[in-house]
C-alpha cells in the first residue's frame, strides 16, 4: 500500500471538541448520518436477526401467551348460553350474561391505560391475567345469576387490564423493528391468536364431555393462571419511552388518609381527561377511534343481523350457519397473516382505502345475497375486508401512538370498540324489529361503517400531509 504522506504524520491531531451545543450538534449530526446510512433489512428474516434477544424473546412470549388466551375464549363462548340456560335466565339473560363482560371492559379499559402510562406495563401483563383467572373460576363455580353477573363483569375488568397491557408493551417491543417491516411481524402474531381461537371450540367440547358443561372454564382459568408467570419474566418497558422514569425519577408519596387518597384520584383523572382531549386534537387518533368504531360495528352486525337475515332470506339452519362462518373464518385467519406483508409492501393508506371498499363491498353483498353459494361468497368477501382493516388499523395505531401516552391512545381506541360492541347489537336488533328487517339492518350497517372508514382516511392523509410525513 501506498505510504501516507510525512506531513500527515508530522501533523498534530486536532484538539478534542468542547462539551457544549457545538458537541451535542456534531453527534447528533454523526448519528443522522450513520441511520441515513444504514440500509434497512431487505427480508423478515433479516429483521428478526435484526432484533435484540430480548426483543426476540419478548415477541415470543407475546404470540404463545395470546394464543393460549384466545384458545381460552374459544373453548368458553359456546357454553357461556348452556351455563346461563342452568339459572332458567332464557334469553335475555343469556345477553346480559355475555353484555357484563363487556361492561366490565368499558369500565376498566382507560384507567388501564393511565396505569399502563404511569406504573408501568407489566402490571397490567401479569395481573390482568390473574384477575381473568379469578373471573372465569368465579363464573364456574356461580351458585346463582348475581354472581353469574358479578363473575362476568371481573373476567371483563381483568381482560382489559391484560388487552391494554399486551397492546402497549407490543407497540413497546416493536418500536425498533423497521418500518417496512413492522405489519408483518404483528400480523404474524394475531395469526397465531386466530388460529388458537378457531381450535378453542374443538378443545372446548372435548374437556365438557370428559368434565362436563363447566370443564371448559375451569381449564381456561387454570391455563390463563398459568400464562401470569411468563409475564412476570418480561421487564419492564416503560422506563424506554419516558426518561423521568429512566432517570430514577421520585415517584410521588402516597396518601395516608381517606381525603388525600380521594383527592389524588381526582387530580390523576382531571390530568388524564387533560391527556385525552389533546389526543382527540389530533387528526390521526380521531381517525383510528372512526376506524374501530366502523370495524367493531360490522361486527356487531355480523353477530346479530347475519343469522336472521340468512335464515329469513334462504331459510338458513343452524348446521349450514356453522359450516358456513367456520369457512369464513378460516378465509379470514389466512387474510390477517397476508393483510400484514400487503401493509408493509404497499402501506398503510392504500391498503386502508381498498381494505374499507371490500368491507362495504362484502356487507352490501350480504344484503342482496338470495341464495346459499352468494351468501357464503358475500361473507367471505367480507371476512377479507375485515382482516384487512384489523391488520392495517392495529399498525397505524402502534405507529401514531404518542411514546409519552401510548397506553391512554390505545386504550382509547379499544374502549371505542368495546362500546360500540357492547351498544350496537342491542340497537341493530331494535331497528330490525321496528320494521327494518335484518337486511336493512345489514344495509344501515354497510353505509355507516363505510362512512366512518372514508372519515379515517381523510383524517389520517390530512395528519400525513400536515406532518409531511408518508403513512
Amino acid at each position: 500500500p501506498r505510504p501516507w504522506p510525512r506531513r500527515w504524520a508530522a501533523t498534530p491531531p486536532p484538539p478534542p471538541v468542547p462539551a457544549g451545543p457545538s458537541a451535542l450538534v456534531l453527534r447528533s449530526a454523526c448519528r443522522r448520518m450513520s441511520d441515513r446510512a444504514a440500509p434497512p433489512p431487505t427480508s423478515y428474516l433479516e429483521a428478526w436477526r435484526a432484533c435484540t434477544p430480548e426483543v426476540q424473546r419478548a415477541l415470543v412470549v407475546l404470540a404463545l401467551c395470546g394464543a393460549v388466551e384466545s384458545a381460552g375464549v374459544g373453548m368458553v363462548v359456546p357454553f357461556l348460553p348452556g351455563l346461563a340456560e342452568e339459572f332458567s335466565l332464557g334469553a335475555t339473560g343469556v345477553g346480559l350474561v355475555i353484555s357484563a363482560c363487556a361492561f366490565g371492559k368499558v369500565l376498566s379499559n382507560l384507567p388501564c391505560g393511565w396505569v399502563a402510562d404511569t406504573v408501568g406495563r407489566r402490571p397490567l401483563l401479569v395481573w390482568g391475567q390473574v384477575v381473568t383467572a379469578a373471573g372465569i373460576l368465579a363464573t364456574a363455580l356461580a351458585p346463582n345469576p348475581a354472581s353469574l353477573f358479578a363473575a362476568r363483569f371481573v373476567v371483563g375488568a381483568g381482560a382489559a387490564a391484560s388487552t391494554v397491557g399486551t397492546n402497549v408493551y407490543t407497540a413497546d417491543v416493536t418500536e425498533g423493528i423497521h418500518k417496512d417491516h413492522r405489519g408483518m411481524f404483528l400480523g404474524v402474531i394475531g395469526s397465531i391468536s386466530s388460529f388458537a381461537y378457531v381450535i378453542g371450540p374443538a378443545a372446548g367440547g372435548l374437556v365438557s364431555e370428559c368434565i362436563g358443561l363447566r370443564g371448559p372454564f375451569y381449564a381456561f382459568a387454570a391455563i390463563t393462571f398459568v400464562t401470569a408467570y411468563p409475564y412476570c419474566k418480561l421487564p419492564e418497558t416503560l422506563a424506554r419511552v419516558k426518561p423521568a422514569a429512566a432517570a430514577g425519577a421520585a415517584a410521588p408519596a402516597l396518601p395516608t388518609t381517606l381525603a388525600g387518597f380521594l383527592k389524588m384520584v381526582q387530580r390523576e383523572a382531571a390530568d388524564g381527561w387533560k391527556d385525552m382531549k389533546g389526543l382527540l386534537k389530533c387528526d390521526a387518533q380521531v381517525g383510528l377511534v372512526l376506524g374501530a368504531v366502523a370495524v367493531y360495528l360490522g361486527w356487531a352486525a355480523y353477530l346479530t343481523l347475519v343469522p336472521l337475515h340468512a335464515a329469513h332470506v334462504w331459510g338458513a339452519n343452524a348446521a349450514q350457519l356453522g359450516i358456513v362462518y367456520s369457512i369464513a373464518s378460516g378465509v379470514g385467519l389466512v387474510g390477517v397473516g397476508v393483510a400484514g406483508y400487503c401493509v408493509d409492501k404497499y402501506g398503510r393508506l392504500p391498503v386502508l382505502g381498498v381494505a374499507s371498499a371490500i368491507n362495504g363491498a362484502g356487507c352490501l353483498l350480504l344484503y342482496l345475497s338470495s341464495t346459499y353459494p352468494e351468501f357464503l361468497a358475500a361473507l367471505m368477501v367480507w371476512e377479507v375486508g375485515e382482516a384487512l382493516l384489523t391488520a392495517v388499523l392495529g399498525v397505524l395505531a402502534v405507529d401514531l401512538a404518542p411514546k409519552d401516552k401510548r397506553g391512554l391512545s390505545l386504550s382509547l381506541q379499544r374502549q371505542a370498540s368495546d362500546v360500540t360492541l357492547l351498544t350496537m347489537p342491542l340497537v341493530l336488533g331494535l331497528l330490525a324489529d321496528v320494521g327494518l328487517g335484518a337486511g336493512g339492518g345489514i344495509a344501515l350497517t354497510a353505509l355507516f361503517s363505510t362512512g366512518f372508514l372514508a372519515g379515517t382516511c381523510a383524517l389520517l392523509r390530512r395528519y400525513a400531509v400536515r406532518r409531511g410525513t408518508r403513512l
